[in-house]
């Protein structure tokens, strides 16, 4: 594919990804956090087995095309999908007197984090590295179904919740996939 398409589609690209992340401010008023993360994580997983498959047949310029186009439609579903929420959701999952450091920790370990995530894309993707690139789908498709079965098994739906709710359903030790359904009476406290 030409340069010139690669900037027009980079271009298309985070327009894109603005319009989706305005997308999740009504999404997030009518869909919970956990539904939203799971639903775009479960979005990506299949989006991402897919630029993994369509990388492993014969390359053909409709397939590099495909190829891109699922690179945009996966930035997409992250920009409207796990990219805002999970500021919701580490905001929304903090104990009150913890939430500055909880959030600054937890911002601090993306930052950490993300450095060898950038190398290791960048090894993948370089044709001067391990010259994977679309198959690294499947490598980010592994990684995304892993924290979609952690965020099915231990991510809390605090939609509707208040901040004393939510600490007396963790101090009860709830699992999290009954957060939704636990009721909370007024005068209860702990």
């Amino acid at each position: 594919m030409s340069s010139n398409f690669s900037f027009q589609l980079g271009l298309i690209n985070t327009c894109l990804q603005l319009v989706a992340n305005i997308l999740f401010w009504f999404l997030a008023a009518w869909f919970g956090r956990r539904t939203i993360f799971l639903g775009g994580t479960g979005t990506n997983v299949i989006m991402l087995l897919i630029l993994g498959i369509c990388s492993t047949v014969t390359q053909t310029t409709k397939t590099s095309y495909a190829q891109a186009c699922l690179g945009v439609v996966i930035s997409f579903v992250y920009a409207g999908a796990q990219g805002p929420v999970t500021y919701t959701i580490i905001a929304e999952t903090s104990s009150v007197r913890l939430r500055a450091l909880s959030t600054a920790v937890g911002r601090a370990a993306y930052y950490i984090t993300e450095i060898p995530m950038i190398y290791l894309a960048s090894r993948m993707l370089n044709t001067t590295g391990w010259d994977l690139a679309g198959k690294c789908g499947y490598v980010w498709c592994c990684t995304a179904m892993f924290f979609w079965i952690y965020g099915f098994f231990f991510l809390p739906e605090l939609k509707h919740r208040s901040y004393r709710e939510v600490d007396i359903m963790f101090n009860r030790k709830v699992d999290a996939r009954k957060f939704k359904s636990t009721e909370i009476e007024l005068q209860e406290n702990e």
